[in-house]
């Protein structure tokens, strides 16, 4: 047994034995005095116990209705960024605000036309007659250098007998398309045989949805990332606010990305018929 031990020990039964004999009477006419200074008058043992014992420290930590021990928080999920308060006036003094809303609903409006002529089930000839192809370094729509047409509910045609040099171009286009066409030549001619319905042909389509919903994302984070750097250009304006607008940028833009999203998973559920 050490000595402190031995100590602590004697010192407790000290203070079992003063806290026995002696009851606590608080002075009421003096509220602000502690109980323990108040003890001290009690009775020489009691003095001493209390005043030469050790104290013993308890450590204990609290914690927020909103964290639970592991530091999470409850309730909040993360990676959604909420807009900052700052208006559209003070952002019209960094950047062009109405101009980067237009960029942003086209990039939208871009995909939205893409799924609906390119990701569907039942092939539709509009979806070839306006791929652009490259004829003699200019870019021209594919009906304007081939009658399109349909060979029953088999193919799809399409003849270029008036401009056959374009023939390249246009193979070129369709294997870029992401249309998941195999165009066969005959002469001036190219049949495209036209996919039946299968189940693997359904998550083709999703997975090509998929694809077009990331390069939309990209598209969208391309006009995010310009509209900041021009806010960053404006260093005659408080820094504070200058945060402020493109944070919101970036708010925005995901919000876009967020509804290109939900394009894609509607698209998605559409082709595997759910």
């Amino acid at each position: 047994m050490t000595a402190s031990y031995k100590y602590l020990k004697e010192t407790l039964k000290i203070q079992k034995t003063a806290l026995k004999s002696t009851s606590l009477t608080l002075n009421p006419n003096c509220p602000s005095l502690s109980a323990k200074h108040q003890f001290l008058t009690s009775s020489p043992e009691t003095s001493a116990a209390l005043l030469y014992s050790k104290p013993i420290h308890i450590q204990q930590r609290w914690y927020s209705k909103s964290q639970d021990r592991g530091g999470k928080q409850k309730g909040k999920k993360s990676g959604h960024h909420h807009h900052p308060d700052v208006s559209d006036e003070e952002m019209a003094e960094f950047v062009n605000i109405n101009q980067m809303y237009k960029q942003m609903d086209h990039v939208l409006d871009v995909l939205k036309e893409e799924y609906m002529k390119n990701v569907t089930l039942r092939v539709n000839v509009g979806a070839f007659e306006s791929l652009h192809i490259d004829v003699e370094g200019e870019k021209v729509m594919l009906n304007e250098v081939a009658q399109v047409g349909r060979k029953g509910g088999q193919a799809i045609v399409l003849n270029f007998s008036d401009f056959p040099t374009a023939i390249p171009s246009a193979l070129k286009a369709l294997q870029a398309s992401g249309l998941g066409m195999n165009p066969q030549q005959e002469g001036t001619t190219l049949y495209i045989p036209l996919p039946k319905i299968t189940t693997e042909h359904r998550e083709n389509l999703a997975k090509q949805a998929k694809v077009l919903f990331n390069k939309t994302k990209a598209a969208l984070q391309d006009v995010q990332n310009k509209y900041i750097r021009d806010a960053r250009k404006k260093t005659e304006k408080p820094a504070d606010t200058a945060f402020s607008v493109q944070q919101k940028i970036h708010a925005i833009a995901d919000d876009y990305i967020r509804r290109g999203e939900s394009l894609m998973q509607e698209k998605q559920k559409e082709l595997m018929g759910k």
